[in-house]
């Protein structure tokens, strides 16, 4: 029986990864010429491995890659200002709510993009939330949703996780979950492991209440 639906946050619930695309892009200008693919096949990871990849070539240091994410960091938040939770998104976890589902939150973002984008109302929709800072191990290890899971009190067979990227499916079907693929950024043969690929969350209703 289903008890809870873990939902992912970057892709999933907010349609920012395009600004994560455009912030990388810039903070990497003069390294090099990113494609959207590139980036959003790694999408899921914790953003210092996810750096280091996409400068593979090139060999950086350390502290080459903090300076690269430190620009990109604030290069997203000027561009993300604003930005809302998915209006599709709010009225699915309402409406799951009253129907006594636990919601959660699994996300390799660090909390502090979590309280960006999300007022104190929509953070208390989620019984639990596990950000990119509180897991050693980033998607698409089973990690997070695991840790979700355990947040949550419920067992990892309980739960439908909602995921947009490559990495994020491969993370929840790794943690033993029911898993619905968003088809915000990548697709559907990106996503052919998850047990139900979606293009819009409005479709992802009928799908749950009938588990």
């Amino acid at each position: 029986m289903i008890k809870a639906v873990i939902f992912d946050f970057d892709g999933t619930l907010m349609d920012n990864m395009q600004m994560h695309y455009e912030s990388f892009s810039k903070a990497l200008e003069g390294r090099k010429k990113l494609e959207p693919r590139e980036l959003f096949m790694l999408e899921g990871g914790h953003v210092f491995p996810i750096t280091s990849r996409l400068l593979s070539d090139s060999n950086p240091d350390e502290s080459e890659i903090n300076d690269i994410i430190e620009r990109k960091r604030l290069i997203y938040r000027k561009l993300s200002e604003g930005l809302k939770m998915r209006k599709e998104a709010k009225m699915l976890i309402n409406k799951l709510r009253r129907l006594n589902y636990r919601i959660g939150l699994a996300t390799g973002s660090p909390r502090e993009v979590v309280d960006q984008h999300l007022s104190p109302r929509e953070l208390s929709l989620f019984n639990h939330i596990t950000t990119g800072d509180e897991t050693r191990k980033p998607k698409p290890d089973p990690e997070p949703y695991l840790k979700c899971a355990g947040g949550l009190g419920v067992k990892p067979g309980e739960c439908i996780a909602i995921d947009n990227a490559p990495l994020g499916v491969e993370s929840a079907k790794s943690a033993g979950m029911i898993c619905i693929a968003l088809t915000s950024t990548v697709g559907r043969e990106d996503l052919k492991r998850a047990d139900f690929v979606i293009d819009n969350l409005r479709e992802a209703e009928d799908i749950i209440k009938s588990m």
